[in-house]
């Protein structure tokens, strides 16, 4: 997993009042000579509203490019803004002081907040969701029910896969995390700019 913040120049603003609208959006699904739809996309408006970023809205996309079938990018459809959304939102309660549950005493973590930069804190929330999702496509299939009791092609779930694109939009910042070969692009000016690194396999 991968992340990649852009930013407009400016800082988050901690104490700031201005309300993140939701941009304007499209997609669209081709599935072109496939006989089954494996990709899967997912958007989510006021994903959640953490105190790192403001405690103003981040907005949520995702596009999930399913392999060998859709077990897995479904799985990542059902599940992966709720992972992140609660991974960041256990920064916001961390940074409130107390203990994490780990038996560390995190009380100084708002004063280090600024200090540290916030953008640690964002890739630390996101690395956390993907690592949570890689544990639940492994042991869960799409129907929603534990691998090893669901009913589902056995050797269809275990040759599935999917990359994972995701991108966090807050007032002035865009946060990408990705696994795989599902690519994030800018474009600007007529040009793109790619905002992710594809992962491909590396064969010794």
């Amino acid at each position: 997993m991968a992340t990649q913040l852009v930013s407009s120049g400016s800082s988050p603003s901690f104490s700031s009042l201005v309300v993140n609208p939701m941009p304007i959006y499209g997609s669209i699904s081709i599935q072109g000579l496939s006989p089954n739809m494996n990709d899967r996309w997912f958007i989510k408006e006021n994903l959640c509203q953490p105190d790192v970023m403001g405690g103003l809205p981040l907005h949520f996309f995702a596009v999930y490019d399913g392999h060998g079938s859709y077990h897995v990018s479904s799985l990542c459809e059902d599940l992966m803004h709720t992972f992140v959304a609660e991974e960041l939102m256990h920064i916001q309660n961390v940074s409130r002081g107390g203990n994490d549950g780990s038996g560390v005493n995190t009380s100084s973590l708002a004063q280090c907040t600024h200090q540290q930069g916030w953008e640690d804190l964002i890739q630390r929330a996101l690395k956390n969701s993907f690592e949570r999702m890689d544990q639940a496509a492994l042991g869960n299939c799409s129907c929603d029910r534990a691998s090893n009791i669901c009913r589902c092609r056995s050797f269809v779930y275990n040759i599935s896969g999917s990359t994972a694109n995701v991108a966090i939009l807050s007032l002035h910042h865009i946060m990408i995390a990705n696994c795989g070969i599902s690519r994030a692009v800018l474009c600007r000016g007529g040009k793109a700019f790619p905002l992710s690194q594809d992962h491909k396999v590396i064969l010794f």
